[in-house]
């Protein structure tokens, strides 16, 4: 009885050994398998292992929120740009915001597309890669969105993008960033910044100084072909350049008014060069201003019609001329932005 009882724990004793055994195997299999696995993936092509894995996460996803592509060499840019077409749209997110991150020049044409997305998500990111490349070319669209757009998020994003923008040329131009006061880009891709009331030009990256300005900066314009610059002024009214910044003329409005006439913003239609808007002011005590509406010129400045019924609540800081909806004229006022018809009689002097 004894010695049965004895195989019997001696039995037990080898059944649990053998498990533990069995335990281990395991563990150890495990273990060689994920050894395995690291080593095919450092084998295997960095940005196809990258697309397994962004697979993986959009099939795991609720496609509100994607994970940022890593942008430290585990795609290309020309891989990003293409993903910017794809029919996810978490996946085109992804690939704008890691474009920013990656400040690829070569974005700038894809990722001004992607500002038109139907998707909100898709054009806040790809406005903010933007401001991080410093896309001076961007700065038209970007204004777009900052007035236009309905979405809080990608005026937000428009916003910081336009600053990144100038804090760029500040450094281009070793200047602090409050000198950098207006930028503005004509069709044929010239661009022009004000900087300390010193107009400077650029078609390549690099600024070259052109002329002092005549007075004050308050805003900027430039016909589609950047030959000629509107200028409106904190003191001086309305100038205007017909030959690139390098001389200017005073344009006046046949306007009595208290103290010196203020023009606050400026506009040039982009498809009719000759008709220009302005919004008026006059100053009261120190920078404070008083709205005087709209004017508008269809002869390029020489003769002016006030705008009837537009606004005055609020000083007008910039224009806007929306090529998709051109029977408009947008602002952005101290307090918002507002929008205004312009009927037939508003467009004819």
């Amino acid at each position: 009885m004894f010695h049965l009882k004895l195989k019997s724990n001696s039995g037990f004793a080898i059944h649990r050994s053998s498990h533990r055994r069995l335990v281990l195997w395991d563990v150890t299999l495990v273990i060689a398998i994920l050894v395995s696995l690291t080593f095919i993936a450092s084998r295997t092509n960095a940005a196809e292992w990258t697309r397994i894995v962004s697979g993986f996460v959009q099939d795991h996803s609720d496609g509100n929120q994607a994970t940022p592509l890593e942008s430290n060499g585990s795609a290309s840019a020309a891989e990003l740009i293409a993903a910017l077409k794809s029919p996810n749209p978490s996946m085109r997110m992804n690939a704008a915001q890691s474009l920013g991150s990656m400040q690829s020049a070569d974005a700038m044409g894809a990722l001004l597309l992607a500002t038109h997305d139907p998707d909100s998500r898709v054009t806040e990111q790809a406005a903010m890669a933007l401001g991080k490349i410093g896309a001076i070319q961007a700065v038209p669209r970007l204004r777009e969105l900052q007035i236009v757009q309905g979405d809080s998020f990608v005026k937000v994003a428009a916003n910081d993008a336009l600053e990144k923008i100038a804090k760029s040329i500040a450094v281009r131009l070793n200047v602090p960033r409050p000198a950098v006061q207006a930028v503005v880009v004509a069709q044929d891709g010239i661009a022009y910044t004000v900087v300390s009331n010193n107009l400077y030009t650029s078609s390549d990256g690099g600024w070259l100084y052109i002329s002092r300005m005549p007075d004050s900066l308050k805003d900027i314009a430039v016909t589609p072909d950047g030959q000629s610059l509107f200028v409106a002024t904190q003191s001086a009214g309305l100038y205007r350049s017909q030959n690139r910044g390098q001389t200017w003329e005073y344009l006046g409005f046949g306007l009595q008014t208290p103290t010196q006439l203020t023009t606050t913003a400026v506009v040039v239609d982009p498809e009719k060069v000759q008709r220009v808007y302005v919004a008026l002011a006059v100053g009261s005590e120190g920078d404070h201003f008083n709205s005087l509406g709209i004017a508008a010129s269809n002869d390029g400045g020489k003769t002016w019609v006030a705008l009837l019924d537009s606004p005055t609540w609020s000083v007008t800081r910039h224009l806007l001329i929306n090529q998709t909806s051109p029977e408009f004229l947008y602002g952005l006022a101290d307090e918002g932005p507002w929008r205004y018809t312009l009927t037939p009689s508003a467009d004819s002097n």
